[in-house]
């Protein structure tokens, strides 16, 4: 089958999206090996170093994406279920990579102890 040199044709639109959704998977499986494999090491820190490298890799693919698959946070949804469809992945994508971040943030707050209810410093020895 020969796929037109149109990249807005529907055959060649539709190979473009499956080809990107695969690629971010592939992304997606390395976020997770990279995040969880960490744990797995008894690594308890956050690491925005880690963080920021995974976050500009899908920032990275989500600029080189053809015009035509390209798509801002402030457009309206997609009405393309293959765009659709890529978008939720980056998304999910984009939580997977900030949630560590958002779970030190609550839980260790900015000087990296144990933090209790309201902000307060975490005491084994309190009842709350």
């Amino acid at each position: 089958m020969m796929l037109p040199d149109d990249l807005s044709a529907p055959s060649t639109l539709m190979m473009f999206f499956y080809s990107a959704q695969i690629h971010l998977r592939k992304l997606l499986n390395r976020i997770h090996m990279d995040l969880y494999k960490a744990e797995e090491q008894g690594q308890t820190r956050w690491s925005s170093i880690l963080q920021e490298t995974l976050s500009l890799n899908l920032d990275h693919w989500r600029n080189y994406l053809p015009g035509i698959m390209k798509c801002r946070d402030s457009d309206p949804p997609a009405a393309d279920i293959n765009a659709a469809r890529m978008r939720a992945e980056y998304y999910r994508a984009q939580y997977i990579i900030h949630r560590p971040m958002l779970y030190h943030a609550l839980h260790y707050g900015q000087t990296g102890a144990r933090v209790g209810p309201a902000g307060q410093a975490y005491d084994r020895n309190t009842c709350f």
